[in-house]
């Protein structure tokens, strides 16, 4: 295929002039790479964040290497079709050269709403950036950070940017920001700091709810447990990213005991099919026994809200609902 896949998951075959080229890319402390096979000037890596591989592929290997990426479980024709339109690593980092003193950054948001009434019960804060002539999502924000260094300034980053665009827009309602965990483990003290900074400008704490991703790879669930529960006693809510995309987060969910579980947006698009309904009405029946709430991301048509509804989820976000737009956006509405 030309572009990696939806899915984060993934399997990568990298190609350079030998083995030696190879060996210098540190495989074995990268945190989402599950395997990793040398051979013949080949590389099969088996990740589960393909855009944080690429980004350390970049980083530490050889400029001339080659990729291509496929789906996990990809057959061996697929593979070979995959390899024969292999493509510069560098094709798959938007911007990866791009100087962060280069970058405009800013905040969209994007509403959340009531599958029952409707009504909108808050926003997540999106972390974006412009170049002269491209933009990064978050996705791509955080690869390039963790390559260059600068992932515990980014994370604060956004959260702080957030709360700096809020205007009275907002009300009573929820405001979901997203925490990052550099080196596997919160940066407690930025976290904090998020919290105070909230409440500097009338917030709640009980309006603030973390998010945390399927991207991080963390490296001791005791820890960030206890880390999230003494953030937690001030009085915050906590979410699970990306139900139904990955056993990390269906390990996180057990573990950390979220308030709201979002279901990712890749199961949603597979609606009505009977995987996706039963697997969705397991995160729901989680989540309700627990008391958290349930939100279903990149919801587009009525006939995924329709069948979201009827598995009793709370709450949805997505185009159907409204695009991550700008604070003065919200503000003239």
């Amino acid at each position: 295929m030309h572009e990696p896949p939806l899915d984060k998951h993934a399997l990568i075959l990298i190609g350079a002039n030998n083995d030696a080229q190879l060996a210098e890319i540190d495989f074995d402390s990268a945190e989402e790479v599950e395997t990793a096979t040398l051979g013949n000037g080949t590389a099969w890596i088996h990740t589960t964040n393909y855009p944080v591989t690429l980004s350390r592929i970049v980083a530490e290997g050889p400029a001339e290497a080659t990729a291509a990426l496929c789906e996990p479980d990809a057959t061996t024709e697929e593979i070979v079709a995959a390899a024969l339109r292999s493509k510069p690593v560098s094709h798959f980092i938007t911007l990866d050269r791009t100087a962060r003193s280069d970058l405009s950054f800013e905040v969209a948001f994007q509403p959340i709403i009531n599958l029952q009434n409707k009504q909108i019960i808050g926003y997540e804060a999106l972390l974006r950036a412009h170049s002269a002539t491209a933009v990064l999502d978050g996705e791509q924000l955080v690869a390039k950070a963790l390559h260059e260094g600068w992932i515990s300034e980014l994370d604060e980053m956004g959260r702080d940017l957030a709360l700096k665009a809020l205007g009275d827009w907002l009300g009573e309602g929820l405001l979901f920001l997203n925490i990052l965990a550099p080196e596997g483990i919160f940066d407690l003290t930025a976290a904090r700091k998020s919290v105070t900074r909230a409440q500097d400008i009338g917030l709640e704490p009980d309006q603030l709810v973390f998010e945390t991703a399927e991207r991080n790879q963390y490296t001791n669930m005791n820890l960030v447990s206890a880390q999230l529960n003494k953030l937690r006693d001030m009085g915050i809510r906590l979410a699970v990213d990306d139900l139904g995309e990955g056993y990390s987060s269906l390990f996180a969910a057990a573990s950390f005991k979220p308030d709201v579980l979002k279901i990712s947006g890749e199961l949603v698009q597979q609606l009505p099919s009977d995987e996706a309904i039963a697997t969705i009405s397991a995160v729901v029946g989680l989540a309700h026994q627990t008391g958290a709430w349930v939100i279903a991301e990149k919801v587009e048509t009525s006939r995924q809200e329709q069948v979201l509804t009827e598995l009793e989820v709370d709450w949805a976000q997505g185009h159907k609902y409204g695009a991550a737009v700008s604070p003065d956006l919200i503000a003239n509405q």
